[in-house]
């Protein structure tokens, strides 16, 4: 729907300057935080999983990827509140 407004934005180009840093960049040593001394956390791991093909007597008959369309359109559409 087209609205009954219209904005007109002005734009004057200039020649670029460089802009310098208000204070000089810090140089010190930080200490790691506590996520990165886990080493489970610092790799990241490939893997996919498998599961039973045993769906409740609720989905049964049921197309489990028309149930993940419809549920992800659903969650589209929902307005925001």
């Amino acid at each position: 729907m087209a609205s009954k407004f219209s904005q007109v934005l002005s734009v004057t180009r200039k020649a670029p300057e460089l802009t310098a840093p208000a204070r000089p960049t810090p140089r010190e040593m930080k200490q790691l935080s506590d996520i990165d001394d886990k080493g489970s956390l610092r790799f990241r791991y490939q893997s996919f999983f498998l599961y039973k093909n045993d769906p409740p007597p609720s989905m049964q008959g049921s197309d489990p990827v028309k149930v993940l369309l419809v549920s992800s359109i659903r969650k589209r559409t929902l307005p925001l509140v």
